[in-house]
């Protein structure tokens, strides 16, 4: 699960380095969960309308490695209405069993942001299919996050 994390961290980091820092709330830490990852994250916000949030998550034995996608729309106002892409890998561990797949989900939310702290929540639809173990998810998926803007 190197190979991921590593990927993910290029891509980030590149995106980071190539913009300029001009504008406020571009780039945030913190915690987002969407059901049934809860993880560490960071965004990015590449323009005001586009942000990337790159997300390494985990519950019991199943790991998540994501990046999402936000387009914002202008509203006025501290409350930003987004859509989102999300793709990632997940795996999990059980005993001698283990497994590798690719994530996806889209759909929709707003973040409001104030004194540098951002909250937001989204809720979308996300499929995933572990051949192993015979599980395969496709459902609606509800997202929280806060994040801490660092400039």
């Amino acid at each position: 699960m190197k190979t991921p994390t590593l990927v993910l961290l290029i891509i980030f980091g590149s995106i980071c380095i190539a913009q300029s820092k001009d504008n406020s709330n571009q780039f945030g830490v913190g915690v987002q969960v969407s059901t049934p990852i809860i993880g560490l994250s960071a965004i990015y916000k590449v323009t005001p309308a586009i942000g990337v949030q790159g997300i390494l998550g985990f519950i019991s034995t199943l790991k998540f490695y994501g990046l999402k996608g936000n387009y914002y729309f202008e509203s006025g106002s501290p409350y930003k209405p987004y859509v989102f892409a999300m793709f990632g890998s997940a795996s999990y561990k059980i005993l001698d069993e283990s497994e590798s797949i690719f994530t996806f989900g889209a759909g929709g939310g707003a973040e409001y942001v104030s004194n540098n702290w951002g909250l937001s929540a989204d809720i979308g639809y996300g499929s995933f299919k572990f051949d192993k173990i015979n599980t395969s998810v496709s459902s609606i998926i509800v997202g929280a996050g806060i994040h801490y803007y660092i400039f």
